[in-house]
């Protein structure tokens, strides 16, 4: 999760494209052809922008659309949670306040894991270094805190596009590649949906628990969270529509520095992870970032433990590799 930063007044700029979010949302049909996966709006190849665009059907009246942009300025309701819809990386998501909203910084999450995957190596050196359990390519992934399932839906997708080495997936539960957890049922509710959405319920799994719990019998090749962290005494000065409308559960780090969550699922990389497996956190910046690099590097079980930017350069992602023994 990533809070706005500076005035708590939204950017007359940012309105503006969420006026333009809105109103793309609402277009059902552009000359008869029906815009309802809005590939061509995520593409920025639409007929919208184009002269021909003579006939479009909307979902909405234009009241109701000005009935809803009301509520957002009134409310500072995001407009995601009243369209119910975000896109994010190439993903086209259901989105409630029972949900974080997925931000862009968090799709870096994705690019990391990609390029771990890519690495690993498909090798006997790599299965003796498991014990001969899995080789690295062939293990399943873990998503902590899944909200929305956005990490986990991307992560999937990211997995199977480079896994020619997997065959027969989601025959059954072994075939299972991504583990998705949150400990907020309707959160999974959310994300159970949006798996389905995009055709991955058997290769995804969606489970309800409180970090490891659900999976405390499973070793995995990678390990990502982007979890609670914001410390609990900074809450009340988030912008009012973090503040108000997203879930608390979601956001709240724990009192002083925030990192009650980021250690306790360091604590559970270390057992849960094989080895020569790929750990990713999104932290809240430098602070915890650090925090956590002194701790990963404490345990003595992990390796390529870097920081790393995010599209502002803040200081908000650490990653590491499990040691082989």
């Amino acid at each position: 999760m990533h809070e706005f930063t500076g005035s708590d007044q939204p950017a007359l700029s940012n309105l503006y494209t969420e006026i333009d979010w809105l109103i793309e949302d609402t277009v059902d049909t552009i000359n008869g052809h029906s815009l309802s996966s809005k590939t061509e709006f995520i593409n920025g190849t639409n007929m919208y922008a184009s002269s021909d665009a003579t006939d479009i059907l909307l979902r909405l009246s234009l009241s109701e659309m000005e009935a809803l942009w009301v509520q957002r300025l009134q409310s500072r309701t995001p407009i995601q949670y009243l369209t119910n819809f975000v896109y994010w990386r190439d993903l086209s998501l259901l989105v409630t306040p029972a949900v974080l909203i997925p931000r862009p910084e968090t799709e870096l999450l994705i690019d990391f894991a990609s390029s771990a995957y890519k690495n690993f190596r498909l090798t006997s050196e790599s299965e003796r270094s498991n014990g001969g359990q899995m080789c690295l390519r062939r293990g399943p992934w873990l998503d902590l805190g899944t909200g929305s399932g956005a990490i986990a839906i991307a992560l999937a997708q990211i997995l199977l596009q480079n896994s020619e080495n997997v065959r027969g997936l989601g025959k059954d539960d072994s075939n299972v590649f991504v583990y998705a957890v949150d400990v907020s049922p309707e959160a999974c509710a959310v994300a159970a949906h949006n798996v389905h959405r995009h055709n991955l319920d058997q290769i995804v799994q969606v489970m309800t628990s409180s970090w490891f719990d659900a999976v405390d019998s499973l070793q995995f090749s990678g390990i990502i969270s982007n979890p609670p962290y914001i410390p609990s005494e900074l809450i009340c000065s988030l912008q009012q529509e973090v503040r108000d409308h997203e879930p608390i559960l979601a956001l709240d780090g724990g009192f002083k520095d925030g990192a009650r969550s980021l250690i306790e699922i360091c604590d559970g990389a270390a057992t849960h992870l094989l080895n020569g497996g790929f750990f990713a956190l999104e932290t809240h910046g430098i602070e915890q970032a650090e925090l956590i690099e002194t701790l990963l590097r404490s345990m003595k079980c992990f390796t390529e433990i870097q920081i790393r930017s995010d599209y502002g350069g803040v200081k908000r992602f650490v990653t590491a590799t499990k040691c082989s023994d």
